[in-house]
């Protein structure tokens, strides 16, 4: 008898035990790492430029974008380019525009170079501009940008245009919304 109470009540320990493991199990918790923390790698965002007479530029791409958060230079980057020829547009000397809103997609990934390391110093200059964003709220400063407009022209126009977007942990992307540049 006493065995059969001690078989009984191995197995239901076993048993209670098999079932709290199925429960917790977790496969990522076979490694222990407290520094499994994902960084952020690229800002994107939809970017219309409008004018003064409160239509929209409309070009193929808008290009070297400077794009900074808080004081630091995160990347220097493009809007990816679309097809202007099913665009409603009306030209005005080089330029075209629309009355409709066009909003250019921009993927800013951060741009740290790589340099070759000859001293101490170069590598800890490349540490330090590596820098990680922990959670909470951030400035994005649009400083500059350049378009190239219909006869191969080109200007570059300094918007100074703020937003403020807010990184939540182990974020590795960021939307940071439709942002309008004004230009004169």
């Amino acid at each position: 008898m006493k065995k059969i109470i001690s078989i009984l009540f191995l197995t239901s320990i076993l048993f209670s035990c098999q079932r709290e493991g199925e429960r917790d199990y977790n496969p990522q918790s076979d490694v222990i790492s407290e520094t499994e923390v994902l960084n952020l790698e690229e800002i994107f965002f939809l970017l219309n430029v409008k004018t003064s007479d409160s239509t929209y530029l409309v070009v193929k791409s808008i290009d070297s974008i400077r794009l900074f958060i808080n004081t630091t230079l995160w990347s220097v980057c493009s809007s990816e380019s679309i097809d202007t020829t099913y665009v409603d547009k009306k030209t005005s000397g080089n330029r075209w525009y629309s009355d409709k809103k066009i909003n250019y997609l921009v993927v800013a990934q951060k741009n740290i170079e790589k340099p070759e390391f000859a001293t101490a110093g170069d590598y800890a200059e490349y540490l330090n501009a590596i820098h990680i964003l922990k959670p909470g709220e951030y400035a994005l400063l649009i400083e500059s940008f350049k378009i190239t407009f219909n006869d191969n022209t080109s200007k570059r126009f300094y918007p100074y245009e703020y937003s403020i977007v807010t990184l939540e942990k182990n974020q590795r992307n960021l939307y940071a919304g439709e942002i309008e540049l004004n230009i004169y």
